[in-house]
């Protein structure tokens, strides 16, 4: 039986199978990086795909202020990125959310000899991937994803390394239309116990706002979401809602109406829009509540009512 990963409650991404055979991968074009990956487009035994592979620093300490009880095991299996991907993408397709995404077929494990030649110089393996003595003979971890093809007038390839991460403000919606599929996503993929704490002009990809990346992502069950494993007993306020989702999605909608002709105006939003309802209610009336609780702004009180963390995962692997 396939390994399903990480090997932790909840759930897992299988290995990427192209009909059971050996894969034969040839490295097409480099489309760019972030924190944690570089991607290249690739043909896997003839078919175009997104390849993503993830590079050995370690950038998943866990903060000390969320005083969570887990085992140096554990903390790689929830807070690693890779990992991160695997029991987002896991969950999305159990719950058949793919259409908000761009999807993932599965991992791979790819020797070095599978990209050697892409990088002969010896300094870029342990600049770039972080690839040191230590982990000579280990994979390079991978995940097989869609590659969405976008008109390259519209959305030429920029230059520089952090392709995605530089991208203008004005490339992450076509039109409205692509924000209200966002906003939907993120209810719809919230719903299912994922919080994706990374969403940002590089994460949302200009084709029906389609979400692009889960490096960041906490998949319930999650240590940070169970009050067991707290030391304190209580999850972390913060996150209650999804508060930290919701609100960057407001941003790139504002930056959008920003450089856009008005004519041009998204009007969905996540949030309330404080600003419009100070226009036409009291300010003083709504912080306190007295128009009801919707209208009262606080951390757990923003107007954003999904609890990612309250998702009955159990259910899921009784079915």
């Amino acid at each position: 039986m396939d390994q399903g990963l990480p090997a932790v409650p909840g759930p897992k991404l299988y290995p990427f199978k192209d009909g059971g055979g050996p894969l034969e991968i040839k490295f097409v074009q480099y489309i760019g990086e972030g924190l944690h990956a570089y991607t290249w487009t690739v043909l896997i035994n003839g078919k175009l795909y997104a390849l993503k592979v993830f590079n050995f620093y370690e950038r998943y300490t866990i903060r000390k202020r969320w005083k969570v009880k887990v085992s140096k095991e554990e903390e790689v299996a929830y807070f690693d990125p890779f990992n991160c991907e695997c029991r987002a993408y896991g969950r999305i397709r159990e719950k058949r959310l793919e259409q908000y995404i761009a999807k993932c077929y599965g991992y791979i494990m790819l020797a070095r000899n599978d990209f050697e030649p892409l990088w002969k110089n010896p300094k870029l393996w342990e600049e770039y991937l972080g690839y040191r003595e230590e982990h000579k003979g280990r994979p390079f971890p991978a995940l097989v994803k869609e590659y969405i093809e976008t008109d390259p007038d519209r959305y030429p390839v920029l230059p520089g390394r952090f392709i995605y991460n530089v991208r203008p403000t004005n490339r992450f919606f076509r039109d409205a239309k692509d924000a209200k599929h966002l906003i939907r996503g993120l209810k719809q993929i919230q719903k299912s116990g994922i919080l994706i704490r990374d969403i940002n002009d590089g994460n949302v990809f200009p084709v029906n706002g389609h979400l692009i990346d889960f490096s960041q992502a906490w998949t319930v069950p999650h240590p940070v979401l169970v009050k067991e494993k707290m030391e304190n007993d209580k999850i972390v306020d913060v996150f209650d809602g999804g508060y930290l989702d919701a609100h960057p999605v407001d941003r790139l909608i504002d930056k959008w109406n920003h450089e856009h002709d008005p004519r041009l105006r998204i009007w969905d939003r996540c949030l309330p829009n404080h600003d419009y309802c100070d226009e036409i209610r009291h300010r003083n009336d709504r912080m306190n509540g007295k128009l009801g609780a919707k209208w009262k702004f606080s951390r757990k009180t923003c107007g954003w009512y999904i609890r990612p963390e309250l998702y009955r995962w159990k259910d899921d692997d009784e079915l």
